[in-house]
């Protein structure tokens, strides 16, 4: 990197500081050091007195500030300003083993506490607020066995999600507008209904949470994903590990959810499970939205019946002669 004449120069300091020092400053003196900061004349005025600080240490280690004019920033915000190619800062040996603080130190939330709490939030006011924002009925059975909460600090509906051992990986919030973001530290898993599953039955697979309960307003078993492309493994692994073998994997009318379909139609297949992907009529987003519309238990059971099974698909093109 090479920095105007009037900074360049051998820095000096200690053999310590000479190894330490990000590339990025490497044009310029050290004038001082002490425990915490390398101390420069700042190059963005007309300095005398040192007074452009770097962090030796910590989270912020190689961050600069002038004390005097005010510009600070990461080291490739210090060689943008010179008007050079930044490098890749890479931390001294004795610091590495020092973690940040901040967001990223904070401890992984207790997700069975938070989510007792916000079970207990979940009044008859909020289960009837609920219902009007989807647009469906919400049996009580449906909000206790998907775990559905409300937190009162944040003003969201919360729901759980689990591994294949029905341990909490996360807990989604949904806010009133429709958008969903989950509780910092949750890892994505399965909308699961408490109430266990029938082996013998069919279990529809949506995508969303809000999908899962118009599912299960219709009596269907259900079990969700949080979207399309996820957790696609983790429920094959829970329906060959619980032994439900007649999957109905549901189908977004949308180019995202139609992909989500098809790879987890073909992960189950891959598993020798008989699936079936169903596609609503063209004028429907989602499930949700074919419910709310007036779609019963008999016209979702005709899709299903007048679908085939993809591994029966595969068999027969496997077969075809070529």
């Amino acid at each position: 990197m090479l920095l105007p004449a009037r900074i360049r120069g051998s820095h000096g300091g200690t053999e310590e500081e000479k190894m330490n020092l990000p590339e990025e400053y490497s044009g310029l003196q050290v004038q001082r050091g002490d425990s915490r900061y390398w101390w420069f004349l700042c190059p963005f005025h007309d300095d005398h007195n040192p007074s452009m600080s770097v962090n030796k240490s910590g989270q912020w280690f190689g961050h600069f500030r002038c004390w005097t004019c005010g510009k600070n920033g990461s080291p490739q915000k210090f060689a943008k300003l010179m008007g050079a190619e930044p490098t890749k800062i890479r931390l001294p040996k004795s610091q590495k083993h020092i973690k940040p603080s901040g967001d990223k130190a904070r401890p992984k939330p207790d997700f069975a506490k938070l989510l007792g709490k916000y079970e207990r939030n979940f009044l008859p006011c909020k289960h009837e607020e609920l219902e009007e924002i989807l647009g469906i009925t919400i049996s009580i059975n449906s909000s206790i066995g998907f775990g559905l909460g409300w937190c009162q600090e944040q003003r969201v509906y919360t729901a759980p999600t689990y591994n294949t051992n029905w341990n909490v990986t996360g807990i989604l919030r949904r806010f009133s507008d429709g958008k969903k973001k989950f509780v910092r530290g949750s890892v994505k898993g399965l909308f699961l209904d408490k109430h266990r599953y029938d082996p013998n039955a069919q279990v529809l697979l949506p995508e969303g949470l809000s999908d899962c309960l118009a599912g299960a307003s219709l009596g269907f078993q259900v079990i969700g994903r949080p979207d399309a492309r996820s957790c696609a493994n983790l429920l094959c692994e829970f329906l060959m590990k619980y032994g439900l073998k007649k999957p109905i994997v549901v189908c977004d009318n949308d180019s995202p959810g139609r992909a989500g379909a098809e790879h987890l139609a073909d992960k189950l297949a891959d598993k020798g499970l008989s699936v079936k992907v169903i596609e609503l009529p063209e004028r429907y987003k989602d499930f949700r939205e074919y419910v709310t519309d007036g779609a019963t238990t008999e016209c979702v059971q005709q899709l299903i019946d007048n679908t085939p099974a993809t591994i029966l698909m595969k068999i027969q093109r496997f077969r075809m002669p070529r």
